[in-house]
């Protein structure tokens, strides 16, 4: 037998790290990554609504509610994956899904479940202040952000690989 400094001594001079190896994402789980993940991208890459609702300027809607409805009219559709170029003023809204752009003049989202949509003009019986409902560009990470770290062990499985 030998003393536990020795056996340590031992085994730290005679193992070193294995090389780094390229697997596929089903194969993960329970490996340690080798280098830093760098993001190549802001996520989102443009401001999207968290919600299904209306795209709207809060300003318009700060009073609004059941007993005092705001009314807007409704000028588009913006949908998620879609890349249309949609301008909104006071006064108008824009029907969209969640995970869409929000249109450049929006500063809010108000769900669809505090509003009725009749003919084209929306009643609003909600507020919503400004942010309200609207995921910013960056905000799960930036591009050039460390995603993961080199030495981390991955545990969680992927779902649906």
């Amino acid at each position: 037998m030998i003393a536990f400094r020795e056996a340590y001594k031992t085994v730290t001079k005679n193992i070193s790290p294995l090389s780094s190896e390229k697997v596929t994402l089903r194969n993960l789980l329970k490996r340690v990554v080798s280098e830093d993940i760098i993001s190549l991208f802001d996520s989102p890459s443009s401001d999207v609504s968290l919600k299904d609702g209306y795209a709207i300027v809060s300003e318009d809607i700060e009073k609004a509610s059941s007993d005092n409805p705001v009314r807007l009219a409704l000028i588009g559709t913006q949908f998620a994956g879609s890349r249309k170029k949609i301008i909104l003023g006071h006064g108008k809204a824009v029907r969209i899904t969640s995970g869409a752009i929000i249109p450049e003049g929006a500063d809010a989202v108000i769900p669809e479940e505090f509003t009725v949509n009749k003919n084209n003009i929306v009643e609003v019986l909600a507020d919503a202040y400004r942010g309200r409902n609207i995921l910013r560009k960056g905000d799960n990470f930036r591009k050039g952000e460390t995603i993961i770290s080199r030495g981390t062990l991955l545990m969680l499985p992927i779902s649906g690989l």
